[in-house]
């Protein structure tokens, strides 16, 4: 097995088989944690540098979003100042289906 990149053990709990790398990553590590500190904001950071954990970043970063989010459709809905919705088209008459019509024409009847 030394010439395969590859080696397969079961895990434990599910007996399922799992890879493990036994050759050195091909990814440069600090490369990308910079790339990616670099793309989140200065506050986080330092959440991140203080011990946090990423889960509970993510997890508060997606609720400040979330929030100005609803703020914005919150908005909006103010701005439409309650006008009732309508229901009908305002594009003027439409064909209408016989059927329909005739199905309404005998429930009158009835």
């Amino acid at each position: 097995m030394e010439n395969k990149e590859m080696d397969w053990k079961l895990e434990e709990e599910t007996q399922q088989p799992v890879k493990e790398k036994t050759q050195e990553s091909k990814i440069d590590k600090t490369a990308l944690a910079d790339f990616i500190l670099s793309k989140i904001p200065e506050e986080l950071v330092e959440m991140l540098e203080e011990g946090e954990s990423p889960q509970t970043l993510i997890t508060l970063w997606e609720n400040r979003m979330l929030k100005k989010e609803n703020q914005a459709l919150k908005n909006r809905l103010a701005k439409a100042g309650g006008k009732p919705l309508k229901l009908a088209s305002e594009g003027g008459e439409t064909e209408k289906d016989p059927f329909v019509a005739g199905f309404i024409q005998a429930m009158d009847n009835y």
